[in-house]
């Protein structure tokens, strides 16, 4: 479900670093049949979970046309028609539009009246409590990857399906892409469907097979902003990549003992599931038995008065 937040993100807007779309090329905008109101952007659909709640979006305006561009707000009411707001001008810079909640599931629409405004991201509800890109966030590791260049590797279910959700915040211009990468039964690669990712909740589904699966999601921009993930059901854990340059855990992959070097007077060791569950705890000491733990990733905190956050891969 899309959290409201009372206070809207900020954004450090470079036109040199930072990608930038017009209206009319953006794959977040559908282009309508109306001469006047030639784009729109869907807020909320009715199927969505959190349709009925409200609605904050935020489009950064980085180029007006000559003579500037309006926008207006289209939304469902309990009938099931459409009201339609008063034409407002878009502005330089940030453009906040809000609308209020309601009592029953509902569409919110925003329409344009200029495919050749330019703008560099567009959000919904995003915040900056627990909103974080896929490029600062613990949960994705940078691959290799030129096009996919993010994965999440999802808990192992031993064959069994799982349904990855992700609800995203907050998306670049330009848009981006998710798609799905599993191991199969001879331990080779497979891959498929690259689809768009949207703002709101985003399902990415595994079906069962009959051999023990490792299942990752790719994502193509690491500038997606999202607030949580859940798995079969399961938040999970969403933790902001933290400065580890320092620490180094070794072996990884490892059997048994997991060392923890470049820090030092360690005060406690934690050991978390991909899931968020606390599974082992030391206490003043640089290594952990984790022979125990299932096979698979897990997140380990490191606290010395300061807290560093790492994975690795029991065997």
């Amino acid at each position: 479900m899309i959290k409201l937040y009372t206070t809207l993100f900020l954004l450090a807007i470079s036109s040199a670093l930072t990608a930038q779309s017009t209206v009319a090329t953006s794959p977040l905008f559908d282009t309508t049949t109306n001469s006047t109101w030639t784009h729109v952007f869907t807020v909320v659909k009715n199927s969505d979970s959190s349709s009925s709640e409200a609605q904050t979006t935020v489009i950064n305006v980085t180029t007006l046309p000559t003579g500037g561009a309006n926008y207006r707000v289209l939304k469902s009411v309990a009938t099931g028609s459409q009201n339609t707001g008063n034409s407002q001008p878009l502005s330089m810079g940030q453009n906040t539009i809000s609308v209020t909640g309601t009592s029953f599931s509902r569409y919110v629409k925003i329409q344009v009246d200029s495919g050749d405004i330019e703008f560099d991201v567009i959000s919904v509800n995003d915040g900056t409590t627990d909103a974080q890109d896929v490029d600062n966030s613990s949960l994705f590791t940078d691959v290799s990857n030129t096009t996919w260049p993010y994965e999440y590797t999802l808990p192992p279910l031993n064959g069994q399906s799982q349904t990855v959700v992700i609800n995203i915040t907050s998306l670049p211009a330009d848009g981006a892409q998710v798609r799905r990468k599993w191991t199969k039964a001879d331990n080779s690669l497979a891959y498929c469907c690259a689809n768009a990712l949207g703002l709101g909740e985003n399902t990415v589904s595994f079906g069962t097979v009959a051999w023990n699966r490792s299942s990752l999601v790719m994502v193509t921009n690491g500038d997606v902003k999202f607030d949580n993930i859940t798995v079969n059901g399961s938040s999970v854990l969403s933790l902001d990549k933290m400065d580890n340059s320092s620490m180094t855990l070794y072996p990884n992959p490892v059997t048994d003992m997991l060392s923890v070097s470049g820090i030092d007077n360690v005060a406690s060791i934690k050991v978390y599931s991909i899931v968020g569950a606390l599974i082992k705890e030391v206490n003043n000491t640089n290594t952990i038995d984790v022979s125990s733990l299932s096979t698979g990733l897990h997140i380990i905190e490191v606290n010395n008065g300061q807290k560093r956050m790492g994975k690795f891969i029991k065997k």
